[in-house]
């Protein structure tokens, strides 16, 4: 059994060897707009989760099987490889779901930064491509990444609106979508882009806002529900108790 191990151990570390990590809105775009290959179909590519989580399951098998080689792991091959691999698989999804929070919520806090950004290059007389360009190159954050991620596909023989498209079917925040969509439409059709770009930036702000007091309201009720649920029953009760008392002292005097 142990020779089985260090055969499964030894297929692990190929894989890991010769996986590639990737991720972000980058692969996602290339997925559809990156060159179809003849040996390797669109349709049966791995995406990036799926090949980190690969990786990361091939990396548990290859420590349960370096440990059950070794003997530090008593339990049978059959049973530490898999726990291993599942372990690694679990693991991995687990830093990319926070990762994603994360960076969805920077995103989303982005937005309307690159939204008020963008209106101003189209009112100083900016064609959309050149204000995507424009802030791309000079922004910081989340969107304006993703804006140079769209820019480098652009000039890579992508048509603008199709980026942008391919960027808001894959944003990792809905407002970034709405952003994405925007400029393509806006592009597309030419538009008016600044007042859409504006109602844009003050819903989201509108919506930070009430997501932040509601969060506000949900820590106040964690912190101070404790405190009310132990004061209730001990107010009830001091009031409670001089009338128990002199309840009790009365009927002692009653006589029979």
């Amino acid at each position: 059994m142990r020779a089985v191990a260090a055969i499964l151990a030894g297929t692990a570390v190929i894989v890991l060897t010769t996986g590639q990590v990737e991720g972000g809105l980058a692969d996602r775009l290339h997925s559809y707009l990156g060159p179809r290959t003849e040996d390797r179909p669109r349709s049966l590519r791995l995406d990036p989760a799926t090949r980190r989580r690969a990786l990361f399951a091939a990396l548990g098998v290859l420590a349960a099987g370096l440990g059950s080689v070794a003997g530090a792991i008593d339990s049978s091959p059959l049973l530490s490889l898999p726990a291993g691999g599942l372990g690694g698989w679990l693991l991995r999804g687990m830093v990319d779901d926070r990762r994603h929070v994360r960076r969805a919520a920077s995103l989303r806090s982005d937005v309307p930064t690159a939204a008020d950004a963008l209106a101003l290059h189209v009112v100083a007389g900016a064609t959309v491509a050149e204000a995507i360009e424009s802030f791309a190159a000079t922004g910081a954050g989340e969107a304006a990444a993703d804006l140079g991620i769209i820019v480098k596909h652009y000039h890579s023989g992508s048509s603008l609106p199709e980026a942008l498209m391919s960027a808001a079917g894959s944003a990792d925040h809905p407002d970034a979508g709405r952003l994405y969509e925007l400029l393509s439409h806006a592009h597309t059709t030419g538009g008016r882009l600044t007042d859409s770009l504006t109602d844009l930036a003050t819903d989201v702000r509108g919506s930070m806002a009430r997501d932040l007091t509601a969060e506000s309201g949900r820590r106040a009720l964690a912190a101070y529900g404790p405190i009310l649920a132990l004061m209730i029953p001990v107010t009830v009760l001091f009031l409670m108790y001089p009338t128990l008392v002199g309840l009790d002292a009365l009927s002692g005097t009653v006589t029979p």
